[in-house]
């Protein structure tokens, strides 16, 4: 029984087919125009086939076992170029890649490929060539890991996932790229954030965009290890990443111009027209300007980088952002060492010797723009936000107070409620265009039982043009009893001089307790009665000259409206203004229907109305 078991099992292991598994790497020769040789296409490097960027042959003759099985052969070459053409005894096996352009080819990559019968034939060598066609534009990172060996086998038995595990190690050295991807991403909203919270920051944006772009360039780097991916045009550049990579150099250089308060908006313009011209260069894939595009790539480089360098040269001792002077000098030297880096990698691609812009270390690969980014993103990251929260609160402080003098302002105004004094009704409305407004309003019973009523603009807006206002309605007050054209005059005499260039607009009512009105107008827009535009001579603004007169005209009527230019002056999104003749149609309505109808048509300054209505 033991032999007959025996006997079975050699029956089983003489019949069993043996696998075949041939390494072919080594041993292939090459014929370029310039030189020729041998190379083994599986060795670690950049280049396995030894033969630099030029399309090249490569030859090698493979003698097969006689038990071999010729019609179920398969071939699998390792990563040597992106497109190629493989021939076996002669006959076109595969083309790898589209001849005459970059744009549908993938990543050099391990590729099985199944060879025909007909090409085996039933004995002899495999004479196997390989017609590689130019190397596309790539990076370090994107070689081959360890040693891709091409080999003869049978197809049950191919190294089939021999492309993505290359792959998947290719990715892993790029780990680093994944993370500061995300922390970029991560700063650059941060940023993103405060500007959106402060729109007068174009710093702000600028740094932003300079962090999201260092962002795209590490995803998409890390994306990019991919079988499928395709990252070139049709001449072989990659044209995406470049152009991301430039406008990443272009946002800095504006973050720089903006930080630095340097108001060179042609500058910004210059950079930006530019850049879209180098992107506009790349995406078309011409080579009309003879020179490489890396190289125009590199000269864009150089050109931004050394703008950032003056310019942070030109600013540090100029003030800026409000920072004191070691935060300045700190913020300056950042930019002056991210710069000067920048110039001396770009400007040795172009004068010898080739500086790299990574560096492969323990296993992973760093590019140096990014761990020095990191480092300049969070130095200035703190810098800017410690700028932000100091100027909110400085802005929220100064709100504040615009408040507390926007309050102080409506309590000098005194009456802001309809009111009846003497037969009259009295309405007023005050609508600043801004927190304090240069406008004014006075509504004062007199002791003799008159109502004195005066309306007045200061040139000029915020807090000046307020502290003005609270002058005027003292000085109002303070000779109400006089007549309209004394209390002009007087009021004149003790602001003239007193306003360094400015002036007051001012118009003046008096009432009598038998309804007779006075009124006298100091380059004030004229009073309204009945819907009509009263008469009465316009005398100089008030604080222009000391020895002014004005001149006093009766006034009588049942509907008496005042208000300033804010009215007049409104303008539609046309920029069309509300002029006279509608004011004047609409000066017999309510104080509050008139301002409303100004604000209605667009508001663009100050604005007050007073009606004075008969009521006996």
């Amino acid at each position: 029984m033991t032999r007959l078991v025996l006997l079975g099992l050699l029956a089983c292991t003489a019949s069993a087919q043996p696998q075949l598994y041939i390494d072919i790497s080594d041993g292939w020769s090459f014929v370029r125009p310039d030189r020729k040789g041998t190379v083994n296409i599986g060795s670690v490097g950049g280049d396995p086939t030894r033969s630099g960027n030029p399309p090249v042959t490569l030859q090698k003759s493979v003698e097969l076992p006689g038990w071999a099985d010729r019609s179920q052969l398969a071939l699998t070459v390792g990563p040597v170029r992106e497109r190629y053409t493989l021939l076996v005894n002669g006959q076109k096996i595969a083309r790898v890649g589209t001849a005459g352009t970059f744009v549908d080819a993938n990543l050099a990559q391990t590729r099985t490929f199944a060879i025909p019968a007909s090409a085996a034939g039933s004995d002899g060598p495999l004479k196997i060539v390989l017609d590689l066609d130019r190397r596309a534009s790539t990076a370090g990172w994107w070689r081959p890991v360890g040693y891709s060996p091409s080999v003869i086998t049978y197809r049950s038995n191919a190294p089939l996932s021999a492309a993505e595990d290359d792959m998947a190690r290719r990715r892993q050295r790029l780990t680093p790229c994944l993370v500061l991807a995300v922390v970029f991403l991560v700063l650059g909203t941060q940023v993103l954030l405060a500007w959106l919270r402060d729109r007068d920051r174009p710093e702000l944006i600028w740094f932003a965009a300079f962090l999201l772009l260092a962002f795209a360039y590490n995803y998409r780097t890390y994306a990019t290890m991919a079988l499928s991916s395709r990252p070139w045009n049709a001449l072989g550049e990659t044209w995406i990443t470049q152009i991301i990579q430039t406008a990443r150099f272009a946002a800095f250089a504006s973050f720089t111009i903006a930080a630095l308060e340097f108001r060179l908006r042609w500058l910004h313009t210059a950079i930006w027209l530019l850049w879209l011209a180098l992107a506009a260069y790349l995406a078309s894939a011409s080579d009309f300007l003879v020179y490489p595009t890396f190289t125009i790539y590199k000269c864009f480089v150089l050109l931004v980088s050394l703008v950032v360098f003056l310019a942070g040269l030109a600013g540090w001792r100029r003030p800026f952002l409000g920072m004191p002077p070691f935060t300045r000098h700190l913020f300056v030297l950042l930019l002056l060492l991210k710069s000067a880096y920048s110039v001396i990698v770009s400007g040795s691609y172009l004068v010898p010797p080739n500086i790299h812009e990574y560096t492969f270390a323990g296993g992973y690969y760093f590019i140096h723009y990014d761990p020095f980014t990191l480092v300049l993103g969070i130095s200035i990251l703190m810098l800017l936000l410690q700028q932000v929260a100091s100027d909110r609160r400085q802005r929220q402080r100064l709100a504040s107070e615009m408040n507390a003098a926007r309050s102080a302002q409506q309590f000098l105004l005194g009456q802001t409620a309809t009111m009846v004094a003497g037969g009259f009704s009295v309405e007023p409305v005050y609508e600043p265009a801004t927190e304090v407004g240069g406008d004014f309003y006075q509504i004062l019973p007199l002791q003799d039982g008159a109502l004195l009523v005066a309306v007045g603009d200061v040139s000029g807006k915020g807090l000046k043009a307020a502290m003005v206002v609270s002058m005027m309605i003292g000085l109002v007050r303070s000779h109400a009893a006089l007549p309209p054209g004394a209390l002009l005059e007087q009021i004149n005499r003790a602001i003239a001089g007193r306003l360094h260039g400015g002036f007051v607009t001012c118009a003046v009512l008096r009432i009598e307790k038998d309804g007779r009105g006075v009124m006298a107008n100091a380059g004030h827009p004229a009073m309204y009665c009945d819907g009509r535009e009263t008469s009465v001579e316009s005398g100089l603004p008030l604080g222009i000259d000391p020895e002014a007169a004005y001149t006093e005209a009766p006034l009588e009527g049942s509907t008496i409206t005042l208000l300033s230019d804010g009215v007049v002056e409104a303008a539609n999104p046309k920029g069309e203004l509300f002029g006279f003749e509608r004011t004047r149609e609409i000066s017999t309505k309510s104080a509050r229907e008139i301002a409303q109808v100004a604000q209605g048509w667009g508001q663009n300054d100050d604005i007050t109305v007073v009606t004075v209505r008969r009521t006996g």
